[in-house]
């Protein structure tokens, strides 16, 4: 079975990707980390991207393990760091 997932970019992610969000269709049991890498063979320019990604699923912070399902928005935030 199929899933159908929202990606949103921000900032960096929005201008690397040329878009602020595509719909992408992941295997059932898919997780963030999965998720990621197909974001990556889709945009291979986030494959030199180093740092960690921040992700959010249905606008609440998530870890890379978290299984998605069908119709969830996923955020990609570049992970910012400062002093």
């Amino acid at each position: 079975m199929k899933l159908k997932v929202k990606i949103r970019y921000f900032a960096l992610y929005r201008d690397l990707s040329g878009k602020s969000d595509e719909t992408m269709d992941l295997k059932d049991g898919s997780t963030l980390d999965s998720l990621l890498d197909e974001v990556r063979e889709s945009h291979p320019i986030f494959r030199k991207q180093s740092g960690e990604f921040l992700l959010a699923v249905n606008e609440e912070y998530a870890a890379p393990e978290t299984v998605l399902k069908d119709g969830d928005e996923v955020a990609i935030f570049p992970n910012v760091s400062g002093g």
